[in-house]
């Protein structure tokens, strides 16, 4: 479904996100 994908997106992103030092959450937006 629609939403899965969404959220495997999201978790992929979180993941580059907690490899790399803190980022800011309106980074996490402009990614998506």
């Amino acid at each position: 479904m629609i939403r899965n994908t969404f959220i495997i997106r999201t978790f992929i992103v979180a993941r580059r996100l907690a490899l790399r030092k803190y980022v800011k959450p309106s980074i996490i937006y402009s990614d998506n």
